[in-house]
């Protein structure tokens, strides 16, 4: 207990803003493993900052962050994309309303993190007053669709866990020289084909990320095909390396454009209605680095499922996926802050200009526009 306090103060110091902070012992939910000694620190959070999810003590003690802010997107995401294709709309992936609308909260409320001013107050307004409805149908049919909702939890654990294995992988990595060797081996007519093309042509950085996502796909693989299915398991991590791709560059994108605006001297006169001109310009830009290590997983995912004989783009199986996936899905950035409502973004700037030194109001809209959820979805 009193390892766990001082596991909770660390991250009160570390993650000030984080919310729902509960700490548990790997030993408590999971076989112990030898390569992680007498285990770690499992400390389920909600944080719109994303980074540092594994950690040490100074006195060595490990522990994982499993950040449900990142979870709860993507169970939205996934829920998405199955009700679209229970819908039958004509355009599952590509410029799909849902999805994009979703990302482009995802900006919005990371533009918010990062520099709470007018103009990410406006974009977080927007796709709450304006562009949440679109949501309503998608809810209420996962109120009354039990399937619905199963498929996209179990979906999402799969993204999470690509996330959780990862950053293992770096500790495995580092204290263990021959489990990147052992791995080669074990899966030489997948992972081993693959490795042996990119390896001279790669950065030590490039393949120091792939031999994690490496890690985290083929974990994903043992701890869930057995029981759902390796398509399903395949196609999940697909469209959760594609959705990755798409929000680290839209995490990016928002920290240059908040760095920008950081310049800006806001000053608002409650006392007169005469109206301001604020010209606020955005960067949007794509984060190359993951998409090319998307590709590359997504490569190992082919690998895998040729040696299996399935057929990732088939509409046998609960995802159907485009063989455009990637491209699809990179393409919301680009559209990500259209409106075709201009009142929409005009009163949005309004109202969040009243709120202007009123940090109160705006958490408090923020959070009554969230679902809390702190789940442990992570099994070894």
């Amino acid at each position: 207990m009193v390892e766990k306090k001082q596991i909770e103060r660390l991250v009160g110091l570390t993650r000030p803003n984080a919310k729902f902070v509960a700490v548990t012992h790997s030993n408590e939910f999971t076989e112990p493993l030898p390569e992680l000694g007498d285990g770690y620190y499992y400390v389920s959070l909600y944080d719109e900052k994303i980074d540092s999810l594994l950690n040490k003590t100074n006195d060595g003690k490990l522990y994982l962050i499993h950040n449900t802010y990142l979870s709860s997107f993507a169970y939205n995401l996934y829920l998405c994309l199955f009700y679209s294709q229970q819908n039958k709309e004509e355009v599952i992936i590509k410029n799909n309303p849902l999805l994009t609308h979703n990302f482009k909260k995802f900006f919005a409320e990371q533009l918010y993190t990062f520099n709470n001013n007018i103009f990410s107050r406006a974009i977080l307004l927007e796709t709450l007053l304006y562009e949440q409805q679109m949501m309503v149908p998608v809810f209420e049919q996962k109120s009354t669709d039990k399937a619905l909702n199963e498929k996209a939890s179990f979906a999402s654990s799969i993204m999470s866990s690509l996330v959780s294995f990862h950053e293992l992988g770096h500790y495995f990595l580092e204290i263990d020289n021959t489990t990147w060797s052992t791995l080669l081996k074990d899966n030489k007519n997948t992972l081993g084909v693959l490795y042996e093309k990119i390896k001279l042509d790669s950065s030590q950085d490039l393949l120091e990320e792939f031999k994690c996502d490496a890690i985290a796909v083929l974990s994903c693989v043992n701890q869930y095909s057995k029981d759902y299915g390796m398509e399903i398991v395949l196609k999940s991590a697909l469209f959760g390396f594609a959705s990755y791709a798409v929000l680290s560059s839209l995490v990016k994108s928002a920290e240059a454009t908040s760095e920008e605006h950081k310049k800006i001297v806001e000053n608002v006169n409650f006392l007169s209605i005469e109206k301001q001109h604020r010209d606020y310009d955005y960067k949007i830009g794509i984060d190359n680095d993951f998409v090319l290590r998307t590709k590359l997983i997504s490569s190992l995912c082919m690998h895998i499922a040729h040696n299996e004989n399935i057929d990732l783009f088939s509409k046998q199986e609960d995802i159907c996926l485009p063989d455009s996936l990637l491209d699809d899905m990179l393409n919301v950035i680009n559209i990500v802050m259209d409106s075709n409502d201009s009142n929409a973004r005009k009163m949005s700037m309004l109202v969040a200009e009243s709120l202007h030194n009123h940090p109160e109001g705006m958490e408090y809209l923020y959070l009554r526009s969230k679902v809390f959820e702190s789940v442990r979805d992570l099994k070894l």
